[in-house]
């Protein structure tokens, strides 16, 4: 995915992990997009300093529906 994939489907409400469902995409109050994770809580920059991915893109994926 792309971070503007990513950025989209986070606000059409859509939920967004990388690698698996331990690593949450989110944006929080002030409207940084981090990369989540979950189990002990920790996080990083979805994108460095140049608006590129901080990890692999083509594992970033969209929670689908059960």
């Amino acid at each position: 995915m792309t971070v503007k994939e990513i950025k989209q489907a986070l606000k059409q409400g859509l939920k967004v992990y990388w690698s698996h469902d331990g690593y949450e995409v989110r944006k929080d109050k002030i409207g940084q997009y981090l990369i989540v994770y979950k189990y002990p809580y920790n996080a990083i920059g979805l994108t460095n300093k140049d608006g590129n991915l901080n990890c692999d893109s083509s594992k970033f994926y969209i929670e689908r529906e059960a």
